[in-house]
Formats: structure tokens, sequence, C-alpha cells
């Protein structure tokens, strides 16, 4: 037992290490920093209230133009704040400082200069996730303009290890199989379109550890309560699990949706009405701190801004499809996993072990949808790791218990995008005579099974010939990293004959 433990330990361990190493490569350039203007927003964010304690930023929100012109003003750069008439801000000027403040500086992104403009009080979102994204930041950056694109995504890139870490450690919890928890490691690890989101700036990289973490929690606390251990110990992870829920909130609004989410399980898992308040009075009160804060540094903007942001524009529920799709992010590849995740959310299995996957995966679509977020693609980044699971539970049901089905989907979603990018576009033309060989294998495997040619000796080795294969796309993943950041902006047209 001991043997098999350190063995899993190690297999973890590199799965991590994978990740780490393959996050890091042109992290600053690639994907292009100049295109979400929320990254540099949030680490801005993040230093103003580390320097100040008042938050300042980019927004494009005309709540702070509309109401500079009757009560604000205009402000300069200084440092991590704006100055008004040479006048820093700070706890002790602030009630008389004028609010909001409005101005404008020059910027270069990466793709030339950009006349941005900052406003403050920065109120459009809660600000736990920026006050994290900005603890990577070089301590030799004395003002916003300081910040370079190496320090801006720092403190993504290391999230993102937390939260393959996590992924593994709730798989294990709910299938108590530690393959599939490597599975799923692996898949947020390597897969193209997950790396690449996951080393972005954004809060959504933020709120998927916490989002995590809480239900870590939540299931320690179930097997307790199934365990009849009503002792200290419950009621910690139940603590631990609402002040996890109230980080979410406080990081993003839309993490009020993962609270209600976790509320809903304690229910179902039928736990005390008093044990259910001891996770929601703590994730209430820290969730709520954000309209307390805003309320406080500026009321009638904060309204506003509220106001403004509940009545966003929705572009229409076909761009889920879009999204569905693909990552409609400038410069970014066509990733058959990226589809297949969305595919893989629909086959988690009907058992009720599965049940926060289930609950967490349509709150993050919920989140998404409810507040416009099928508009800006990185919305979707919460539902990543759960993504990542639900394909990890698809291939271990593929080695276990295979079907015609099954084995096709794998071949035109995952083992086709990773052949292709991870080896198809290394010649100078694609091995069509390959594909055609690797398809007629597995339409055959399939027809096989569907025989009922399922004797024991047969099991066996396709389960083991899955997992040489899950290694192939593992490394072939890896490939296509490397391939697509070294043609990003040039990347091959993946086109059918006949069409635009």
């Amino acid at each position: 037992m001991r043997i098999k433990a350190i063995f899993w330990i190690i297999l973890l361990l590199l799965s991590l290490k994978i990740g780490a190493d393959l996050r890091l490569p042109g992290y600053n350039v690639i994907p292009d920093p100049y295109i979400i203007l929320d990254e540099h927003t949030n680490v801005w964010h993040g230093l103003s209230l580390r320097k100040t304690g008042i938050p300042t930023a980019w927004s494009q929100l005309d709540a702070y133009v509309t109401d500079s012109k009757t009560i604000g003003a205009g402000g300069s750069l200084d440092g991590f704040n704006l100055s008004v008439d040479n006048v820093k801000p700070t706890f002790k000027n602030f009630s008389s400082f004028p609010k909001p403040v409005v101005g404008l500086t020059e910027m270069d992104y990466g793709r030339g200069i950009y006349n941005t403009p900052l406003v403050q009080p920065y109120l459009d979102h809660p600000p736990f996730g920026a006050f994290i994204l900005s603890l990577s930041v070089s301590k030799n950056a004395k003002t916003l303009e300081d910040v370079n694109n190496f320090d801006l995504r720092q403190s993504a890139i290391r999230i993102a290890v937390l939260t393959q870490l996590l992924i593994f450690v709730l798989v294990f919890l709910i299938t108590k199989k530690p393959l599939i928890g490597i599975i799923a490691s692996s898949v947020y690890a390597t897969v193209p379109s997950y790396l690449l989101l996951s080393r972005y700036a954004l809060l959504e990289n933020i709120m998927s550890p916490l989002i995590l973490a809480g239900i870590i929690f939540l299931i320690l606390a179930k097997n307790r309560l199934e365990k009849k251990k009503m002792d200290r110990l419950l009621g910690i992870m139940i603590l631990l699990a609402g002040i996890t829920g109230g980080l979410v909130a406080l990081t993003k609004l839309t993490g009020w949706i993962f609270i209600l989410g976790s509320i809903i399980l304690l229910y179902l898992w039928k736990f005390k009405f008093k044990q259910i308040l001891v996770y929601t009075i703590p994730a209430f009160l820290i969730g709520i701190l954000y309209f307390v804060w805003g309320f406080y540094l500026s009321p009638k903007l904060f309204t506003d801004l509220l106001l403004l942001q509940t009545g966003r524009d929705f572009i229409g529920s076909i761009n889920l499809l879009v999204t569905f799709f693909r990552v409609s992010i400038y410069n970014f590849p066509l990733d058959g996993w990226w589809i297949g995740g969305f595919i893989a959310l629909f086959t988690i299995p009907r058992k009720k072990e599965y049940l926060p996957i289930v609950v967490m995966a349509i709150g993050s679509l919920f989140s998404a949808l409810a507040v416009s977020g099928a508009n800006y693609p990185w919305y979707f980044i919460p539902l990543i790791p759960f993504m990542a699971i639900a394909i990890a539970i698809f291939l271990y049901k593929l080695a276990t218990n295979p079907s015609l089905l099954s084995i096709l989907f794998t071949f035109f979603v995952f083992i086709s995008s990773s052949l292709y990018w991870g080896y198809g576009v290394f010649q100078k033309i694609q091995p069509f005579m390959l594909y055609r060989l690797v398809f007629l294998v597995f339409i055959g495997i399939g027809a096989f099974w569907e025989m009922g040619l399922k004797k024991e000796k047969y099991k066996k080795l396709w389960y083991f010939g899955v997992i040489v294969l899950l290694m192939i796309l593992a490394i072939l993943n890896r490939r296509s990293i490397f391939f697509i950041l070294e043609h990003w902006g040039k990347l091959p047209l993946i086109y059918t004959p006949g069409t635009f």
C-alpha cells in the first residue's frame, strides 16, 4: 500500500512539474497581453490597494466619466494612484477627495502606445483576486507604468499549479481512484487551450482554486457526517468551505452563484440547518465586504456601477455555441480538447458521488451566461477544471468499459486534435495515410467490442493500451504547445477544401 502511494505521488509531482514547465515559455507575450486589458487592470487594482488602500485601475464603464463631470475631477498618475492638484489620496483625506477621479496616461502593452483612462476609486470588481494577482510584481515597480509583462502573469502561473493539485485531490476524494486524478491533472497541464488560458492574470483564474478548495472542504465534511462523527473537525471543514466561498464572492460577483451551489449541496447531503449556517454566515460576511467597501468609498458611484453592470448587453445565446466550438480570443488555435471538454461534461455518470462536479459545472455555465459572460470567452475559465475532470472520467470509462461511440468520439475529438498539432503540423504535407490507418484501427477496435468479444484478457489488454494511448496524447499535447508558441499569430489554417 505504501509503495502504491509513493508511486501515485511521484506521478502527481511529475504531472505538476510538466504543467509548471509548460506554462513558463513565452508567458509574458503569449497570449497577447494587449488583447484583454483586464489583466493589467486587475494587477494595477491590487497594487494600488497594497500601496495606499485606494483602488485605482483602468475601466471603460461610462459611470466613471458621467459621475466625474458632476462630482469628480481630473487626475494625474502618481505612483499607483491618481493625484489631484498634486495631492495624493490616502485613507485620511479620501473622505474629502473628489470621487471619482479620471486620468489619462500613455501605456505600452506590447503593441504601441495607448491612451489609457485610469479611474479612482476603481470599483468594477471586488478586491481579493486583484490583491492576489499583484503579489508577484517586482518591488522595483514604483508606478503602474513600471509593471511589465513578466510581472503581470507570474501570480496566475503559480496559482495554476495549485489549481492542478486541487483537481487531483478533488477527483481522488470523489472517485477513490488516483489514476483518474492523474489523468485530470495531466489534461489540465497539457491541453493547449487550458494551459494558455491559465496564463492570464484574470480574476477567473483566482476563482478556480477557491471553488475547488471549497468543494474539497464540503466533501470532507460530508464524509465525516456519513461516519456520524459530529465533532469539531466537521465544523472546521464547513467553516473553511464557507471562508473559501466568501473569498470567491470577494474575487468576483459571480462567486455568489458558487455560494448558492454549496448551500444546495449541503441541503441535498442532509446537513442540519445549524451546520448550513456555519457555512453561510462566514461566506456571506466575507462576500458582503465588497458592498460595504464600495458604499464606503463612493456610494453614488458604486450604485451607478452596480446598475450598469447588471444591465450589460447580452449578445445572444448563440455566442455559447461559438465558445463551445473554440476559444474565441485573438490568435488562439482550434483545439479539439476544448470542444471535447464541453461534450464530456454531459457524459459525467449520474451517480451521487459526482453531484458536486455537476452542481458546480452548472454554476460555472450559469454564472457566465447570467451576466453576459458568453460574450467573453474567459468567463468560462472556472469551468475548465470541471472539463478536465469530465474528460478524465470519460477516458477512464473508455479504458474500463468501451463502446463504439466512445471509441470514435475519442478518435475524432481528442486523438485528431493531438495528432494534428503535435505531429501533423511538423510535416510539410499532412500525413493523411497515417490518419486513415489510425481511423481504421479505431473502427476495428470499436466493432470488436460491439460484437461482444469482451473476454477478460482482451479487457486487460485494452486497458493498458488506453493507458499507453493517454501517455502518447500527453506527449503530443506537449509538442503541440511548443509548436503553437513558436508559430503564434501565424498558425496554419484548418480548412475544408472548397470553403473559405
